[in-house]
């Protein structure tokens, strides 16, 4: 499940959210992933296992590139058993969003539908749809 935690920002403002992973099946998962981490540093580079597609208005759906970053950050070693949950790691102990590493998307004023894949092995999943609008 995606979550947003604002519906409108201005352009120029972080798009801060929270990702929550479920293990609906019978058998564990385990999520491997080299620094930098997305659930843990919020990374799009990496492995890529995760990837957040945005479309704005009519445009067609696409995922956020990888920004020029340090590589550095945590590697992710975890198995999920069933039923688990699994959260993207907050900005801050005060903080249940986190804003994505690098620089800032949403620049270009509009609606903006944003949802999270996940594909690594046989493993394919989608997180909800969240609507985001940006002003100027």
């Amino acid at each position: 499940m995606l979550l947003s935690e604002k519906t409108s920002i201005r352009t120029g403002e972080d798009f801060r959210y929270r990702l929550e992973v479920k293990n609906i099946g019978r058998d564990p998962i385990v999520f491997n992933e080299a620094p930098p981490s997305f659930i843990k540093d919020s990374s799009l580079c990496g492995e890529r296992d995760f990837l957040i597609n945005v479309m704005h208005s009519s445009d067609a759906e696409q995922p956020l590139p990888c920004p020029a970053v340090s590589a550095r950050g945590s590697a992710l070693d975890v198995t999920l058993l069933p039923g688990e949950v699994l959260l993207t790691r907050p900005d801050g102990p005060t903080s249940r969003f986190r804003k994505i590493a690098g620089k800032n998307f949403f620049t270009k004023p509009g609606k903006y539908r944003i949802r999270v894949v996940y594909a690594a092995g046989n493993i394919r999943a989608e997180s909800n749809t969240v609507d985001l609008e940006v002003g100027r």
